[in-house]
């Protein structure tokens, strides 16, 4: 009966484990690793990485972040955690996300859409910030939209080897008259810029940046002498 029951509990604990595994999507890229819960596939859509230049970056394309409203108003909010981990050798500098999409209001309709980003630093405890933007559009109009929370750089002062995003995005939309307004995200870029983990670049020599001023003096120099002829010759 013992051996039963301890068998149980290794096939419970072994289920578990593999359904905690299963509900986390891992994408690799070249300095940092991006996780997220599998459901957040069903409300942002799948995830992919990639490195661009000056760093590496997660997307998702939804395919049915849309809200629409005929009569009155109808809202739609999403919220996902992402969690960033730099890879051997590296620091997380700094972040940006970019979200785009559509929007159509009718007359006497409107539109709007907001973002708002919450940031935790595990490796700088006391390192945790708050970004937002938003749009919002009048009646009978229609185009594209963008919103960017790119303060980052300005927030994460220290570099981090950990940091966890919690990303709320949220869709509202008013109709009248039977008229329908409706808004969708069609994009969300997440790209984060890394450091080597030995630190920051090493400084050039201050006779270096001697010489550059020098050189600076010289070609304002030359630049007034140009401007003092050219004048002189037009008298």
């Amino acid at each position: 009966m013992r051996s039963i029951f301890l068998m149980f509990v290794c096939h419970l604990s072994l289920a578990l484990a593999t359904n905690a595994f299963a509900a986390t999507i891992s994408v690799p890229t070249d300095t940092v690793e991006f996780s997220f819960k599998t459901s957040a596939t069903g409300k942002f859509g799948q995830g992919e990485g990639g490195s661009i230049a000056g760093g590496n970056s997660l997307g998702f394309t939804p395919d049915d972040f849309d809200v629409h409203a005929g009569n009155g108003r109808q809202t739609l909010s999403r919220t996902i955690r992402i969690d960033i981990r730099a890879n051997d050798g590296f620091l997380i500098s700094g972040f940006d996300l970019l979200q785009e999409g559509e929007f159509l209001t009718a007359p006497g309709g409107s539109a709007s859409v907001s973002t708002r980003l919450k940031a935790v630093d595990h490796t700088n405890t006391r390192q945790r910030f708050t970004l937002a933007d938003k749009e919002k559009f009048g009646g009978n109009d229609q185009g594209e939209w963008s919103l960017s929370l790119d303060d980052a750089y300005d927030k994460l002062i220290k570099p981090s080897s950990w940091l966890t995003l919690f990303i709320t995005t949220k869709e509202s939309t008013r109709g009248r008259r039977n008229l329908e307004s409706w808004i969708s995200l069609l994009s969300f870029d997440l790209n984060v810029t890394t450091i080597s983990s030995g630190g920051t670049p090493v400084p050039l020599p201050g006779a270096f940046w001697t010489f550059l001023a020098a050189c600076g003096v010289l070609a304002r120099s030359a630049s007034r002498g140009a401007q003092t002829s050219a004048t002189a010759a037009y008298s």
